[in-house]
């Protein structure tokens, strides 16, 4: 890869496109999944699917190991939902990526960091000043981060030794009791810092949770509706995270999108609806047929609409095939992952 290569930011994922593992090219030609200890060069495996649902695409910032470089930035990904932008892992340096690639920074609404090593973390702070204007000129609502415990104070303290107002309103939940799965290098024993009391004048707001892992060991971080019904993107998406082998409390996270219905078929509908118009609008007091497409799209499996003249619309033959959620796994850095198996399948 050349120095030019090596500057830009690298899109992933298009639209439409059905996600496969990223992995990175080793010097050999074999082959290692991206988040292992040793980053290289970024290649995506995709295939045409039909089976896309929600407007994703991934742009990796930062790929580079722990040593800070003027070639490559240090990890950091960005993750397009419809209109939205969520980060993985925020290192040094990923604000000045920020700005020469298509994420726009005030439409960052959620951060996730996956462990505390700098190379992960350090670029946070000066991330939110970058991104603190744009947020507040549209009045959005607080940006919510994710991560292990620790990062609550982590940004209290770097915020108000530096004096940074300008940032934006932000949330902080913690991922508590990560365990250490290290076996062959201790977690160095550290003493505990004093706490710091957060204050609105340095952009934390309340709000904040301390999110303790389910009963299998991993962490739910939300599951929740997204996107607009009138344009056929509304759907469920969810978070998780489960913890990894490094040298650090560390976690990975999975994005997973859930299964979508079918799509409309209005050749299959239209002219039922229009054969019908006078008698909904008499019988059903419907203005305009197409009115009640909405109301075919929810239809479930089996489910059936019977017009004022008989004809019936079945959810099967007004409905294509149902779409198949994706799944996207994101790891840090890690020597043994085979604890996200439990939120990957």
């Amino acid at each position: 890869m050349n120095r030019e290569e090596a500057d830009a930011p690298l899109p992933l994922a298009q639209a439409g496109a059905h996600m496969q593992p990223v992995h990175a090219a080793s010097k050999d030609g074999g082959s290692t999944q991206l988040g292992d200890w040793d980053k290289r060069e970024a290649v995506v495996q995709m295939e045409a699917s039909t089976t896309s649902g929600a407007d994703l695409e991934l742009t990796v910032l930062g790929s580079g190991s722990c040593y800070p470089s003027p070639w490559r930035g240090a990890a950091c990904l960005a993750l397009r939902v419809l209109s939205s932008y969520w980060l993985f892992d925020v290192g040094e340096g990923s604000q000045v990526q920020l700005q020469r690639c298509s994420v726009k920074p005030s439409r960052i609404d959620r951060i996730f960091v996956t462990h505390a090593h700098g190379d992960h973390c350090f670029g946070l702070p000066g991330l939110l000043c970058l991104i603190a204007r744009g947020r507040e000129e549209e009045q959005l609502p607080p940006l919510q981060v994710y991560g292990p415990q620790g990062l609550r104070t982590f940004l209290r303290v770097a915020l108000r030794f530096s004096g940074t107002r300008l940032v934006p309103k932000y949330i902080v939940h913690e991922l508590v009791d990560i365990p250490y799965l290290h076996h062959n290098k201790a977690l160095p024993e550290l003493p505990a810092s004093p706490p710091v009391a957060r204050h609105s004048a340095y952009g934390e707001q309340p709000g904040g949770r301390s999110i303790s892992p389910d009963a299998d060991g991993t962490w739910t971080l939300f599951d929740e509706a997204f996107g607009d019904s009138g344009r056929g993107g509304e759907g469920r998406i969810s978070v998780r995270a489960a913890p990894v082998v490094h040298t650090a409390r560390t976690v990975g996270y999975a994005v997973t999108e859930a299964d979508k219905p079918g799509r409309l078929n209005p050749e299959a509908v239209l002219p039922l609806l229009e054969a019908n118009r006078d008698a909904l609008r008499e019988e059903w007091g419907v203005r305009d047929p197409r009115s009640l497409l909405k109301r075919i799209k929810a239809l479930g499996a089996g489910e059936r609409l019977e017009l004022p003249d008989g004809s019936v619309i079945r959810s099967e033959e007004a409905l294509g095939e149902g779409r198949t959620g994706r799944k996207l796994v994101i790891l840090g850095d890690c020597s043994d992952a085979s604890a996200v198996h439990a939120i990957g399948e």
